[in-house]
């Protein structure tokens, strides 16, 4: 495998509420186009050679041997509170691998409303499910074993049949407009826009000490509960300055988003 792009996104909050894969329920447009398999979900955050290792597990076809995996098994499922492998091939249940229980129903259960996952025996692990991207899901009712509120992980093997564009993107395409910023730190509190120049901007309430072609340490803090466990941080040049507009050179780095971002009512603070 090759790493293609990574982020930060805002810090797990959300509790008592069903577990959807393929869609967020609360906005029409936000739903997956393509194929999604083996999804798992850690109550710990797994380290990059916990993930590789689960990754490099796939086996190559070839003649059949005999393996002694003792011991394997709870070093891949320790932690593990959902693990759905979509290799039913058939009906309207995706079972739950991680002993949990928490399984999974295609769409409402019937598909009289489009909104069932078709299943596909086109996949790396044998069977996935293929997701049109107009409403359909897996729901997984609540329960307390996904009630997390601490670090989490989540994996899944994922083909998209739509422009890469529609997961990922950059300062330059898009505005992510925050409702207010009355949090200072350092005397400095920013929001960031859209240029049509497809640079970033950004806002500061005093670009006195700010002058074309300085670098500056940007910090990005996206969580609307003001806790800040969730956040980025990188360099940038300042291309021109308009009073207390700040252009740019590049965009802002690239970030995966699923769902939405925080409600238009949630602070979202950006101090350099």
């Amino acid at each position: 495998g090759q790493l293609d792009n990574s982020g930060s996104s805002n810090a797990y909050t959300g509790t008592g509420s069903n577990t959807e894969i393929g869609r967020y329920p609360f906005a029409a447009d936000h739903n997956f186009h393509g194929f999604i398999d083996e999804v798992k979900i850690y109550n710990y955050a797994r380290t990059p050679q916990q993930i590789k290792t689960d990754y490099l597990g796939q086996a190559e076809t070839g003649t059949s041997a005999t393996l002694d995996i003792s011991g394997l098994q709870s070093a891949l499922s320790n932690g593990l509170v959902g693990y759905w492998k979509f290799d039913e091939n058939t009906g309207y249940t995706a079972g739950n691998s991680s002993g949990t229980g928490n399984n999974g129903t295609l769409g409402d259960g019937v598909c009289t409303a489009g909104t069932c996952p078709s299943w596909s025996a086109t996949d790396t692990f044998g069977t996935a499910l293929k997701f049109d991207g107009t409403g359909d899901y897996v729901k997984v009712s609540d329960t307390t074993s996904l009630d997390i509120s601490n670090e989490i992980t989540l994996s899944a093997w994922v083909k998209g049949q739509t422009d890469i564009s529609d997961y990922f993107g950059d300062g330059s395409n898009g505005s992510k407009t925050a409702s207010s910023a009355d949090t200072v730190v350092n005397d400095y509190t920013y929001l960031t826009g859209d240029e049509a120049s497809g640079k970033t901007t950004i806002t500061v309430n005093d670009a006195t000490a700010f002058s074309a072609g300085d670098e500056i340490l940007i910090i990005q803090i996206q969580d609307g509960t003001g806790n800040g466990e969730a956040g980025t941080y990188e360099f940038a040049t300042i291309d021109s300055k308009s009073e207390n507009d700040l252009t740019l050179t590049s965009p802002l780095e690239y970030f995966y988003y699923s769902g939405v971002f925080n409600a238009p009512s949630s602070e979202v603070t950006q101090v350099v």
